[in-house]
């Protein structure tokens, strides 16, 4: 897996909802879906339940998460030594524009990238179009905007177009035509810009398509003095549409067939850009696109890149709801595109350090050298620092390559581990299973269960939680446990799947001082409306599975209120049943003769289930079905002895 796709699993964590999920981190619901089932099955269990549309991470998928989590933390700290350790060139970005625009672009978009990313220097070079790509591949700009041709050399982003129009005095011959051809202006004394310039450079294309060398009046480098002269009728010119500058002198008219020169982002070829760059980038098309005269061309490159931009500018409300609180403070801190490494690359890196030799190394990988060269140039390209230099035909880590591969071999490491937990996990050699349980119950499966476990299993951990009956469903519910033991009146629950390991019936167990006829054949009930009048009664602790049910039954006859005497666990109330000290309701099995002779039925019998329950959407291990044998054997011999008894 890549670091952006560990990412993508502790975004869907953090926020719950693939929905949500997929709009921080700005693809698709289904792609980010696909994602998650693909890695899913690929593992062969599930990683998140689904319940209620959100998703919850399984017991060995908080596992995986919590790895994902310190995999990306080490990338971050990497990140963060890296730009210790190299010098100041990388903890600036370089941008260049055309002359005479850079200062208004550079003002429009300095304020607001500063503020996402205070401690990086924003730096600005004028350059003409043709002298950008050279400045790119000698290092000497990491970004640029301008117009022109696509050059080879250099990554070309095309984001928008501008039409070349032809600039008219009112009083020109041709000043009302719609259109003009550049052939009709063959003696027309022409005012154009400086060689260097992207226009003029298309111009010359234009002049020589048309067969004529134009009568040149006036030319310079200077925009602001081009246009000057135009506005003095000192002759025809061309100009872009973001030139324009309407006025009385001056018409402009489109070419005759219409001529569009390009606006492209420029940066080093096979360069990933870093988040701070493609924030940059994003700003500088946001930019220029908010200029009508610019005409977008549409790709998934720029709208990746105006996202980030819109994401950030989003206008904050005064109310919104929790989970969309909960995606901007996520957005906030989406960091996963800066870098997006894989264990192989990894891997690479380390083996020319340890081999200190990429022709070595790649013999080790079975690659060739110039594809191992590649991928080490595409982590260079990535992390914006040089890892290597040579060194008497040798190559030697620099500061930076020593910071990387250090961090390397930890998230190596670390991956490692999760590797063997999840190979664990599939042939049942390790993990752990998280069972809720009765609180009436939990002496017994330590007693008999967990230590004939361990013996079969040393390498799992059992780990045995006391709640109520309400508390272990949620648990199960939400992917926090794998089974819940539990009593219940109810056999069988609308989602989770139950196994009965006891069957009893409730009874009402009256004191000693309201007993009933003793020569009563107990198998016949006592209507419950004479039976339970107001009585001293003893019930169970709040939240047990008992006391659930007690509340219940009593609950059916308001009218006949009852005094709490005692709250105790179900074997204090055994004992002090069978004592006859007051009134309850118990299981009928766990009471012996003597006090089953002084218990009553419902007139509707009140079944009372042992419950082994589980989410039929997990996928467990081998080892549970050691785990659900021991708890079957226990409990069928526990309750055997206790009716003998």
């Amino acid at each position: 897996m890549t670091t952006r796709q560990l990412y993508y699993l502790v975004t869907i964590s953090d926020l719950g909802s693939l929905s949500s999920a997929a709009q921080v981190l700005g693809i698709s619901q289904p792609a980010l879906s696909k994602f998650l089932t693909e890695y899913e099955a690929s593992l062969g269990f599930l990683i998140f339940l689904r319940y209620h549309r959100q998703l919850t991470p399984t017991s060995v998928g908080r596992y995986v998460i919590d790895c994902a989590q310190k995999i990306l933390d080490e990338q971050t700290r990497m990140l963060q030594m890296l730009r210790a350790v190299t010098d100041s060139n990388h903890a600036r970005i370089r941008l260049a524009t055309a002359p005479n625009r850079g200062a208004i672009i550079y003002s429009r978009i300095y304020n607001q990238f500063s503020h996402r990313y205070p401690d990086i220097s924003l730096t600005l070079t004028e350059l003409y179009a043709r002298d950008q790509p050279g400045a790119i591949l000698h290092g000497q700009i990491d970004l640029a905007i301008g117009s022109g041709r696509n050059s080879d050399k250099v990554t070309d982003l095309p984001i928008a177009y501008e039409e070349l129009l032809v600039s008219l005095p009112v009083s020109h011959p041709l000043a009302t035509a719609e259109k003009i051809r550049l052939s009709d202006l063959r003696d027309t004394p022409f005012v154009l810009q400086g060689p260097r310039h992207s226009i003029r450079i298309l111009a010359d294309e234009l002049f020589q398509e048309a067969g004529f060398n134009p009568v040149v009046t006036f030319e310079s480098n200077d925009v602001i003095l081009v246009d000057s002269m135009l506005h003095q009728a000192v002759g025809v010119g061309l100009v872009s549409q973001a030139h324009v500058f309407p006025c009385e002198e001056l018409v402009y008219r489109s070419l005759d067939p219409p001529i569009h020169q390009t606006l492209h982002i420029r940066y080093p070829l096979g360069h990933t850009l870093t988040e701070p760059e493609r924030y940059l980038a994003g700003l500088l098309i946001h930019e220029r696109l908010s200029d009508s005269r610019y005409k977008a061309i549409p790709s998934a490159e720029t709208e990746e890149l105006l996202r980030i931009v819109d994401q950030d500018s989003q206008p904050a409300t005064d109310a919104i709801s929790p989970s969309q609180a909960a995606i901007r403070a996520h957005a906030a801190h989406y960091t996963a595109p800066e870098l997006n490494l894989n264990t192989q690359l990894l891997k690479y890196v380390i083996a020319i350090v340890d081999e200190k030799s990429l022709t070595k190394a790649a013999e080790k990988y079975f690659l060739t050298q110039p594809a191992l060269s590649r991928h080490l140039h595409n982590v260079e390209g990535m992390l914006c620092a040089q890892l290597f230099t040579r060194v008497h035909n040798r190559l030697k880590p620099t500061n930076a390559g020593k910071v990387f591969v250090n961090f390397a071999r930890n998230i190596l490491q670390i991956e490692a581990e999760m590797t063997a937990h999840i190979h664990a996990y599939q042939t049942g050699h390790g993990g752990g299973i998280y069972l809720h349980c009765d609180p009436g119950l939990s002496g017994i499966l330590h007693r008999q269960v967990t230590g004939s476990f361990s013996r079969l299993h040393p390498d799992v951990n059992l780990y045995i939680i006391e709640s109520g009956r309400e508390t272990a469903q949620e648990a199960l519910l939400n992917a926090s446990a794998d089974f819940g033991l539990y009593f219940s009146c109810e056999e069988e629950h609308p989602i989770l799947d139950s196994r009965i390991l006891d069957e009893d019936e409730l009874v009402y167990c009256f004191g000693t001082e309201d007993c009933p006829d003793p020569e009563q054949d107990i198998r016949i009930p006592v209507p419950v409306s004479t039976a339970m009048h107001p009585r001293r009664i003893m019930l169970a602790p709040q939240s047990s599975a008992l006391r659930l049910e007690q509340d219940r039954l009593l609950g059916e006859w308001p009218g006949l209120p009852a005094a709490v005497v005692c709250e105790a666990r179900p074997d204090i109330l055994r004992t002090l049943s069978m004592c006859g000290a007051a009134s309850t309701i118990l299981p009928a099995r766990s009471l012996n003769q003597e006090a089953l002779s002084r218990c009553r039925s419902f007139e509707e019998p009140q079944n009372y289930y042992l419950l082994l329950v589980h989410h039929p959407g997990r996928n467990l291990p081998a080892f549970v079905k050691d785990l659900i044998r021991l708890l079957n054997d226990t409990f069928e011999t526990y309750f055997s002895n206790h009716n003998e008894s």
